[in-house]
């Protein structure tokens, strides 16, 4: 495979030639920038990527690194296909805020308004279940992500009708950032009913075609036609092989399932760090551009890492940082905009797992070289108010992060993290920090607390039973390596459960909530039988 992969490499590199804008001054080099892609690459068996870098709306450069698939050993280019995963998000807010502009939608009325059919898991809360809280995931909805499904044009309908009404809610509406894709399909099915038309109609006409996406395409037969990407697996010795079949599931197409180029997400970014505007198409007014931009959702963080309607936001190094990451089998994405300097960055790989630390890096590599090094801004602790410290004293479980023990001891706010025990330091009122990550509690009207945030995702406080003994002779059902959208590994380590994610090296401990329940810092591990296992109450897995 290694001859190959750099074989295709160097035939994409004369190709590139022709999207490097003549004239472009940077202090970017563009052959210390492919050097370093090639060689991350490498070190994640990423069989291939694409890159576009975007200033001053305009495509000053774009690349192919690597093969589209291990089997045709095919170049990819700029033009290649990939699944851009949640990257579609945005996009489906943009087809939403033209109607909001048009008067056709509210964003703060009740969902129902527009889908009177639509029912919840518990109807009570069906009043604060708006559109504005969908786009930002702040309804309080679990996510859920099945990339293979239904393939017929209805699916979507079928997906809100049969399937949604299950989905349990982690926290009352309004409550907690909580990622989740169920309410962009929702969104995606009120524009089916106020346009008369399929989801992919609706997007084509709307977004893709006056951003001129011209391979851009929800449809597999068409992306076919095309050079196309293939989502790749790896086994136990470090051989990549193509992930087949091919996911597809048209009830979640408004989440997450475009698929898409590096120069037509490009354009995307530049309608959306042009005002709206792309050539001579309107595709959004500036308000519903910066509205979409505003911070809506807060993760907790030092960073400000939250969302808007559709983006995620974060300030970076001082600088303000709009974009979305997209995941897919096991496709990957990033799009970074730096709407304030005029700067996009559009990567998409095809084999996420053990690349996202890189990719992240790349992105700071360009967006420095374009602008200057820039440093960590420093966290500044503060006094805390140590009365409400007997409010956060408890356990809490979380779907993405399990078990989570926050307690008082000599004077100091304490996490002990699935058995990582780290001191808390104030930075703001409720708001703490360690060296590698942050923990945010949410206060009651009554001052206590039964949510917080660890690390930009939710856990609710729970009653955990310290005394329960799970039946061990269980586990040997258990052990082995399951695989789906995502890999991981179970085994037995010292008479304890251990869960290990492909993208992450060590093996994480597995403390039992009951005897098919486990909680990781991976987040909820259940064993369903017959060969099943679910992570994070979202992916289903199925052992080898």
């Amino acid at each position: 495979m290694s001859g190959n992969f750099h074989g295709g490499s160097f035939q994409v590199i004369l190709q590139s030639r022709i999207y490097c804008a003549e004239g472009t001054k940077t202090m970017l080099s563009f052959y210390t920038l492919e050097r370093k892609i090639r060689a991350l690459m490498n070190a994640a068996s990423v069989p291939g990527a694409a890159l576009a870098i975007v200033q001053n709306r305009q495509v000053i450069y774009a690349q192919g690194f690597g093969v589209n698939s291990v089997e045709t050993n095919q170049p990819v280019t700029p033009d290649t296909l990939f699944r851009i995963g949640s990257i579609t998000k945005p996009m489906t807010v943009t087809a939403v805020m033209q109607l909001v502009e048009a008067g056709k939608l509210d964003l703060d009325v009740p969902v129902q308004n527009y889908l009177p059919a639509l029912r919840f898991s518990e109807m009570k809360y069906g009043d604060g279940i708006t559109l504005r809280r969908l786009l930002s995931h702040t309804a309080g909805f679990q996510t859920h992500h099945v990339p293979h499904g239904s393939r017929h044009p209805d699916g979507l309908a079928a997906y809100i009708r049969d399937e949604f009404p299950t989905h349990e809610f982690i926290a009352p509406p309004g409550t907690l950032y909580s990622y989740s894709n169920p309410g962009f399909r929702i969104a995606g099915r009120i524009l089916e009913l106020i346009y008369e038309k399929n989801y992919t109609d609706i997007m084509r006409q709307q977004v893709l075609e006056p951003a001129d996406m011209q391979r851009s395409t929800f449809d597999i037969a068409v992306a076919m036609t095309y050079p196309l990407a293939q989502s790749h697996d790896i086994d136990e010795i470090g051989r990549l092989t193509v992930q087949r079949p091919f996911a597809d599931n048209t009830g979640g197409y408004p989440s997450g399932s475009l698929i898409s180029t590096v120069l037509d997400v490009a354009n995307f970014a530049i309608a959306h760090l042009n005002g709206g505007k792309f050539g001579q198409n309107t595709i959004l007014s500036k308000d519903s551009v910066a509205h979409m931009q505003t911070f809506t959702a807060d993760a907790y963080t030092p960073t400000q890492k939250g969302y808007g309607l559709g983006w995620m936001l974060e300030t970076v190094n001082g600088r303000r940082w709009v974009g979305h990451d997209g995941s897919i089998s096991t496709f990957g994405g990033k799009l970074v905009m730096l709407p304030d300097q005029q700067i996009a960055v559009v990567l998409l790989f095809n084999r996420a797992a053990g690349f996202w630390p890189h990719a992240l890096n790349i992105c700071h590599h360009i967006i420095d070289g374009l602008l200057g090094n820039s440093e960590p801004v420093s966290v500044t602790p503060v006094q805390p108010d140590t009365a409400q410290w007997k409010h956060f004293e408890g356990t809490y479980l979380g779907y993405e992060r399990g078990l989570a023990r926050i307690y008082v001891e000599n004077n100091q706010l304490v996490l002990d993290w699935q058995g990582m025990i780290v001191p808390l330091l104030a930075y703001a009122d409720n708001r703490y920090f360690w060296q590698a990550g942050a923990v945010g509690f949410i206060s009651e009207t009554d001052g206590t607390t039964e949510y917080l945030m660890l690390n930009g995702a939710p856990c609710r406080r729970v009653d955990f039973d310290t005394t329960f003994r799970p039946d061990k002779t269980l586990w040997k059902d258990y052990v082995g390596r399951y695989t789906g959208a995502e890999q991981v590994t179970i085994r037995v380590v010292d008479e304890q459960l251990t869960i290990t994610h492909e993208e992450y090296e060590p093996n994480r401990v597995c403390i039992a909530l009951d005897n098919h329940r486990f909680a990781a810092q991976l987040g909820l591990v259940e064993f369903l039988g017959d060969g099943k296992l679910r992570l994070n109450y979202t992916y289903l897995l199925q052992k080898e």
